[in-house]
């Protein structure tokens, strides 16, 4: 390995996965996170927490609500859109991708390039 030079399975570690008998149930507490997360005053808190239920979002394979929700927590939501696009690339649900980008207001380059890195990643 070069120094100073990660490759890329070792900068962006790979996506997670909820079993998907688990999926529902960790949905559900994601909702009520969110529910709680929309009434946070301050913004950056706010945001904080929403981009860390998209993140959540994409591990029980919601990725039409995960790509709301980080568009909804940008700027702190690039985080979860890079997340999402290796999400799909992972899942071979690339025919989502159109949808997933137009849904998308905001992040949609840090979707593109999650997706990028995640296609590479699966060769």
């Amino acid at each position: 390995m070069a120094v100073g030079r990660l490759g890329a399975q070792e900068s962006n570690p790979p996506t997670c996965s909820v079993p998907p008998e688990a999926r529902e149930k960790v949905s559900r507490y994601l909702d009520l996170a969110l529910s709680s997360a929309t009434r946070i005053k301050s913004d950056y808190d706010r945001s904080q927490l929403i981009a860390q239920i998209a993140g959540g979002k994409v591990c029980v394979k919601e990725f039409k609500t995960a790509a709301r929700l980080s568009d909804l927590a940008y700027p702190s939501g690039s985080g979860a859109a890079d997340g999402l696009g290796r999400a799909v690339a992972q899942s071979g649900s690339l025919a989502d991708v159109p949808a997933l980008e137009a849904s998308m207001t905001h992040g949609t380059s840090s979707f593109l390039y999650g997706l990028s890195e995640g296609l590479a990643i699966e060769g």
